[in-house]
């Protein structure tokens, strides 16, 4: 019996319990991801930055949309190739400052560009096409403000972060891009 069907006993109906199940099994999936971040965040030494990437990096890729894995397994484990890389590319990349601008300045014209974007497996309407363009603008502006924050106080090591962000954000897009491409063309 799953912790949902404990909970709420029989009151669940036929219809709600895919939907609970689903979310459960998603919940399940969120959880052991960020345990998963967390135990490479400490072995890496970067609980801070990994933190402020992941703050920064889920809700504008949850609302810019992209590339979409087939099922969450994969997802998960594209997520974790992204996110080891991400960290990587943190610690082991020269915060230089024209470099710095430079990539927040593609990745920010990118983002603008190319989001909001449904993908093969989740198709957007009109209203959600606008509902998505303004929390992702929303997000995209709060985030530039503090890359401005960081950059103008020479933080550049956690520009660099609000970088790599964009950069994940990016890449998802033009993989979503690829993706709806390669469907059109088969």
């Amino acid at each position: 019996m799953k912790l949902y069907e404990r909970i709420l006993g029989k009151r669940i109906e036929a219809d709600e319990k895919e939907v609970l199940a689903f979310g459960y099994d998603m919940l399940k999936t969120i959880i052991i991801g960020i345990v998963v971040a967390l135990i490479i965040s400490v072995k890496m030494g970067m609980v801070a930055e990994s933190i402020v990437l992941l703050l920064l990096t889920l809700p504008l890729r949850q609302n810019a949309g992209g590339y979409h894995a087939p099922n969450r397994w994969l997802c998960a484990l594209i997520s974790l190739g992204i996110y080891v890389g991400a960290l990587f590319m943190i610690q082991y990349v020269p915060p230089i400052p024209l470099g710095v601008l430079l990539l927040y300045i593609g990745g920010f014209l990118i983002i603008a560009s190319l989001s909001p974007m449904g993908s093969r497996n989740k198709k957007l309407d009109e209203e959600e096409l606008a509902v998505y363009s303004g929390r992702t603008n929303c997000i995209l502006f709060a985030e530039s403000m503090l890359f401005l924050v960081f950059f103008a106080r020479r933080m550049f090591r956690y520009a660099l972060v609000i970088d790599v962000a964009f950069l994940i954000v990016s890449l998802v897009l033009i993989a979503g891009k690829v993706d709806a491409w390669y469907a059109e063309w088969r």
